[in-house]
C-alpha cells in the first residue's frame, strides 16, 4: 500500500530529473562524475567485523572494539566513510529532505550486500525506527526509504518489526559509552513473526559507534530473529 501511495504521488508530483546530488543528465541516478568523485574512498581497508575504515592498512583486523567486544551482530557493512560528499548525502537526505536520494544510496547499500557472502542468507529487510516525535517531525524515515531501495535490489521484504518507544536526544557528539546508556531500552518488537528464526538485515543511514545497531540487534535477537547482520550507507574511520 506504502509503494502503491508512493506511485501515486510520482504521478502527480513527479521527482525531478537527473543527478539526484548535482542535477545532471536524465536519469534519477548519481552522475558518472559525482560517482567518479565518490570512488577514491570506497573500497578502503575495513574491520572485518564492524566494517569501520582503517586510516592505515597496517592498522589491525579485526579492529581492538571487535577484538575486544562481543556484538550481537555478525557484522556490518557500509558503502563508504562518513566524510566528504558521502556526508554530505546523507545529510542532503535526512536534513535537506531530498528523499530522491534513497533510492540510489540504497541501491549501493544492497550492492555492498551482493559483495558479502554472509548476507546471500539473509530473509527480510528492518530498518532502525525513528522516535514518534521525530517521525512526526520529519515526516519520512531514512533508513526505511533506504531499506526499502535495498530489498527492491535483492529481493527481500521489508518488515517494520521494530517499534522505537519514546523521545531520545539526538546522539551527534555523544561519546560511545553516552550513546549506549541513550539507546539502552528504547526498542521493542512489534512484529515477531516477521523475524522469527530468520536472518535479518538491520538497516541504518549511518554507523558510528555501533550503539544503535548493537541495540537494535539484541532486541532481534531476544525476539526471535536467528542472526542479525547490519547495513549502512557510511560509517566512521578508525
Amino acid at each position: 500500500m506504502r509503494d502503491l501511495v508512493r506511485g501515486l504521488l510520482d504521478l502527480i508530483y513527479p521527482p525531478p530529473i537527473g543527478c539526484p546530488l548535482c542535477g545532471s543528465g536524465r536519469e534519477r541516478d548519481l552522475c558518472r562524475g559525482c560517482l567518479d568523485m565518490m570512488a577514491p574512498l570506497m573500497g578502503l581497508p575495513h574491520c572485518s567485523v564492524c566494517g569501520r575504515f582503517a586510516i592505515s592498512v597496517a592498522e589491525q583486523n579485526p579492529c581492538h572494539t571487535c577484538r575486544t567486544t562481543a556484538l550481537p551482530f555478525l557484522l556490518n557493512r557500509s558503502v563508504a566513510p562518513h566524510e566528504g560528499i558521502f556526508r554530505d548525502l546523507i545529510h542532503a537526505l535526512k536534513y535537506g529532505r531530498r528523499i530522491s536520494l534513497a533510492e540510489p544510496l540504497g541501491r549501493k547499500m544492497a550492492c555492498v550486500a551482493q559483495s558479502e557472502a554472509a548476507y546471500q542468507k539473509a530473509e527480510v529487510i528492518v530498518p532502525i525506527p525513528l522516535a514518534p516525535d521525530r517521525l512526526r517531525e520529519r515526516r519520512f524515515n531514512q533508513s526505511l526509504l533506504l531499506a526499502q531501495a535495498a530489498g527492491r535490489i535483492l529481493g527481500l521484504r521489508v518488515s517494520e518489526a521494530l517499534e522505537r518507544q519514546g523521545q531520545t536526544p539526538h546522539q551527534t557528539g555523544m561519546d560511545a559509552v553516552h550513546r549506549r546508556a541513550n539507546v539502552k531500552g528504547v526498542f521493542m518488537v512489534s512484529r515477531t513473526r516477521t523475524i522469527h528464526g530468520k536472518t535479518v538485515i538491520l538497516v541504518d543511514d549511518v554507523f558510528t559507534t555501533g550503539s544503535t545497531i548493537a541495540e537494535a540487534s539484541r532486541v532481534l535477537l531476544s525476539g526471535g530473529a536467528a542472526q542479525v547482520l547490519s547495513l549502512t550507507f557510511t560509517t566512521g574511520t578508525r
